[in-house]
């Protein structure tokens, strides 16, 4: 009950609390208005079974989706993931993370399973992938095509 899952992790994400990793309505199109601009692919991927990723205590793993927390453990996760990488993440939305390296740039942004990424090195978008898919099971679903209900060309 709610009173157990109060009682096993107290702190943010308590049941009652809703969140979900989402990046801004605004800033996926701002992030797409600034591939456009600077002629950048774009790029989809897919994390499979997200919330099963999640860095969980102990006493949590085996009532994941049933938590309140779960979506922001997972992101909590993802999160630790992209830093690792070297990535880090935007003040104005901190679903969306930046690395800079030279004269390359990478854009992820993140909602809750769904990446969407942009920049101007197709090396150091492989590079991300592949460093992601040692943690996690991620999909390249290729060229950003249709995106949370939006068809793009």
């Amino acid at each position: 009950g709610t009173r157990q899952e109060f009682a096993v992790y107290p702190g943010p994400g308590n049941p009652g609390d809703t969140f979900a990793p989402m990046a801004h309505p605004i800033t996926i199109r701002t992030i797409v208005a600034l591939a456009v601009a600077n002629c950048w692919w774009m790029h989809q991927g897919d994390v499979k079974t997200a919330y099963l990723n999640a860095d969980l205590p102990k006493p949590l793993r085996k009532a994941v989706y049933g938590l309140g927390a779960s979506s922001r453990l997972w992101w909590q996760t993802f999160t630790k993931k992209n830093k690792e990488f070297g990535m880090e993440s935007m003040t104005a939305d901190d679903c969306v993370f930046k690395l800079t390296c030279w004269k390359s740039v990478l854009v992820v942004a993140i909602i809750v399973n769904d990446i969407l990424m942009t920049g101007n090195d197709e090396g150091l978008r492989q590079e991300y992938f592949e460093f992601m898919q040692q943690f996690f099971e991620v999909s390249d679903d290729g060229d950003l095509n249709f995106y949370l209900g939006v068809h793009y060309k």
